[in-house]
């Protein structure tokens, strides 16, 4: 299979974080793959963990990645005990941005109201940063806040 000249581009720029906010069909599993280095964990949906998607991705189109696919759940519940991994990708990350605008007191300070897998999520890269991390979606705004918690695991601290 041959790369669209704007996944060409894309990894020719090889940004260590970003968004890969493309269209459904248009490659992004392909393209993370590509940028990916060193060890890398996924973090998808069980379905593909179950069926293997991102294996079998890299297998068709030839990269050898020394790779761990796992599913948000897994990602909830076992956040604290894995270990550091190069690159990171977050396929389908729409699904871990649960933010709301409600907000809660820490530590005196008002924050807004996390998802558990969120909340997993943020705290692992905050625990072992990557030297890469992408997120994948073909809809990653679908709220305003969807926007402050990309910003929160790209590192960026936005007054929210």
């Amino acid at each position: 299979m041959s790369l669209y000249q704007f996944q060409k581009e894309i990894i020719s720029d090889d940004k260590k974080k970003c968004g890969l906010f493309l269209g459904t069909g248009t490659g992004k599993t392909l393209t993370a793959l590509e940028l990916s280095r060193g060890s890398t964990l996924v973090i998808c949906l069980k379905q593909g963990r179950d069926d293997l998607t991102w294996q079998r991705n890299a297998k068709e189109f030839d990269i050898i990645v020394n790779m761990k696919v796992i599913s948000k759940e897994d990602m909830r519940r076992d956040w604290d005990s894995l270990p550091a991994f190069d690159t990171v990708i977050i396929d389908e990350c729409h699904k871990v941005l649960g933010v709301t605008a409600d907000t809660i007191q820490r530590k005196g300070i008002q924050i807004p109201k996390t998802s558990q897998i969120f909340q997993a999520v943020y705290s692992y890269l905050k625990k072992h940063p990557p030297k890469r991390l992408y997120l994948c979606s073909a809809t990653p705004v679908s709220k305003p806040m969807n926007l402050w918690a990309v910003a929160q695991l790209f590192g960026v601290n936005w007054d929210f």
